[in-house]
């Protein structure tokens, strides 16, 4: 299996637990009142946003990873998809800086429910950085594959001239 097939499964398969952490981290906190309430990635539009983007990533990278199985790519359809790698890359770090953010001010800021969250429930903030985590390693995986795309393209457009 070359190396472009297997950053890309890899990185398929890492959005999808990290969309798969984030929709399973989930707390439910009790009061004095006997009221629950439950917490969960929905209630944060930031980390709506960051599952969101990992989704997409996904279902994109399952995409172009079966039709570089199916057919050969030429340089210019490998520009494209290192083109569209780009913008995947940035959906998933704009979606890790948000779920970032969040995180960070939800294990430092000093708000009574914030506080019974991360400090009670560290469970549900460890889900959060956990997905954050495993997003990262995807956006470190599509950072070699537009290197190694762009790579690829450059010595195929080469021998093509020369030959």
């Amino acid at each position: 299996m070359e190396i472009g097939y297997m950053a890309r499964l890899i990185a398929i398969i890492t959005t999808c637990i990290a969309a798969v952490i984030m929709v399973t981290a989930k707390v439910t906190i009790s009061s004095k009142y006997d009221i629950n309430k439950d917490v969960k990635f929905s209630i944060i539009s930031a980390l709506k946003y960051f599952l969101a983007a990992n989704v997409i990533v996904f279902i994109y990278s399952t995409i172009t990873l079966l039709i570089s199985i199916i057919k050969k790519l030429k340089p210019i359809n490998l520009l494209w998809i290192a083109i569209a790698d780009l913008v995947a890359i940035s959906m998933l770090l704009t979606g890790n800086g948000a779920a970032s953010a969040v995180s960070a001010e939800l294990e430092n800021i000093d708000d009574g429910f914030a506080r019974r969250v991360c400090s009670f429930y560290c469970r549900f903030c460890s889900q959060i950085n956990a997905s954050i985590g495993m997003s990262m390693v995807a956006a470190v995986l599509y950072v070699a594959l537009i290197v190694l795309s762009l790579v690829i393209a450059y010595r195929r457009s080469r021998c093509a001239s020369a030959c």
